[in-house]
């Protein structure tokens, strides 16, 4: 009998020891995970045709980056804020090309008014242009009339 206590109680702090690591590992993840937090962005659109979108990271000193499109269609003046936090979060306008929102503040890659634009923590990039984010980039781009065309080159099975 005082075999079966001792092996109950060996399991019994295997299993709080086990409890245990696997709380600490989780906060540790989660806090890698979030610790620089979301992307920011703001989102405007004008009635003369201009729209404009400021992102801000305050954790990477990335402060109102600025991307001014002109000649967009018409699409009445609105205003909004997104926090990039999961993928549910959609932008005021423009279409996700591409997001990685495992760690914050992740990688975004979106399709604006014919220019793909991609926010990593590095850097900016503008139909693959490099831009750094220092000195704080603000961006005239003119909307394309074109479609945007991606071309896989890497990709099996895809024939381009």
């Amino acid at each position: 009998m005082d075999q079966i206590k001792k092996n109950v109680f060996r399991l019994a702090g295997l299993f709080l020891a086990v409890l245990i690591f696997y709380l600490a590992a989780w906060k540790g993840m989660n806090h890698l995970r979030t610790r620089n937090g979301p992307w920011v962005m703001e989102f405007s659109v004008t009635t003369n045709s201009t729209a404009w979108v400021k992102v801000t990271n305050h954790k990477l000193g990335v402060e109102d980056a600025t991307l001014v499109f002109t000649n967009i269609p018409p699409m009445g003046g609105m205003r909004s804020t997104a926090t990039f936090t999961n993928v549910a979060v959609k932008p005021a306008f423009g279409k996700f090309f591409y997001q990685d929102l495992t760690f914050l503040p992740g990688i975004l890659t979106f399709d604006f008014f014919g220019h793909l634009v991609e926010i990593r923590p590095s850097a900016l990039v503008i139909d693959t242009n490099l831009i750094p984010w220092s000195p704080k980039p603000d961006l005239l781009l003119e909307a394309s009339e074109t479609p945007l065309e991606i071309r896989f080159s890497n990709v099996p099975g895809v024939e381009n």
